[in-house]
């Protein structure tokens, strides 16, 4: 695994973008983050999942002192991309955002003002104050494997959002935790972090599926899978 490393050393938040095959769009992603971010004490860990086009160039091609990038090359899988930017993060406070930036990057206000009262705050699509652009048929999936992961992580409207905001060290201590390397662990997190008695905060957001989504149905059904694994992992004591 190589690690370039330009932050500096005092961070107050930490930006984690897991990045597969985003060549196309990563550089407009980092602009709007590195602008919406300017003035704090930052870093942007972006996380090349074994990418096989250009992303790690159009990374490092952008002059941002604040930017660490974690590459290798074999792809692991979104969950496990996430893992490695958490548990290399230095900041008081960890943001995950996708690369797309299916929501909007201003939306972290929306949770940093609830941190306080949480060690973590999750956007959710499941909540009626939040707006949200998806395709018919993603919606229906979405909504169908929601009702399977209620019955593991009751109360909680929607595990899946990608922007999700973590009290550093509560952070670093779920990741470490961490077994699932697909889309699953998002609901796994979710559950270690109850299971340490964590408190999770859960706020509306805007989202839009954006064109060129790597999530395809096929990975709706491989992450209810991955939902099984965890009752499976739970049994046999992994998560103590």
């Amino acid at each position: 695994m190589l690690e370039k490393d330009l932050a500096h050393p005092s961070v107050e938040i930490s930006v984690v973008i897991p990045a597969y095959n985003e060549s196309l769009r990563i550089g407009n992603t980092l602009k709007l983050v590195h602008e919406y971010f300017k003035g704090r004490s930052f870093e942007i860990l972006v996380v090349n999942d074994g990418s096989s086009d250009n992303t790690v160039q159009k990374v490092e091609s952008h002059q941002i002192p604040e930017l660490r990038v974690i590459s290798y090359e074999k792809n692991q899988g979104k969950g496990y991309a996430v893992q490695q930017g958490v548990l290399n993060s230095k900041g008081k406070y960890i943001l995950l955002t996708d690369a797309d930036l299916s929501t909007p990057i201003e939306y972290f206000a929306n949770l940093y003002e609830h941190i306080d009262q949480a060690d973590l705050v999750i956007g959710s699509r499941g909540m009626k104050e939040s707006q949200v652009s998806n395709q018919i048929l993603r919606v229906w999936l979405g909504k169908t494997g929601n009702k399977l992961i209620q019955l593991v992580l009751p109360g909680i409207k929607d595990t899946q959002c990608g922007f999700k905001l973590f009290k550093g060290d509560s952070g670093r201590e779920i990741f470490s935790k961490q077994q699932i390397k697909g889309f699953g662990f998002d609901f796994e997190i979710l559950f270690i972090a109850q299971r340490l008695g964590l408190e999770i905060k859960e706020v509306p957001v805007k989202w839009t599926n954006a064109l060129g989504s790597k999530v395809k149905p096929r990975h709706y059904i491989s992450t209810l899978l991955e939902l099984g694994r965890l009752v499976l992992n739970n049994w046999q004591g992994k998560y103590r």
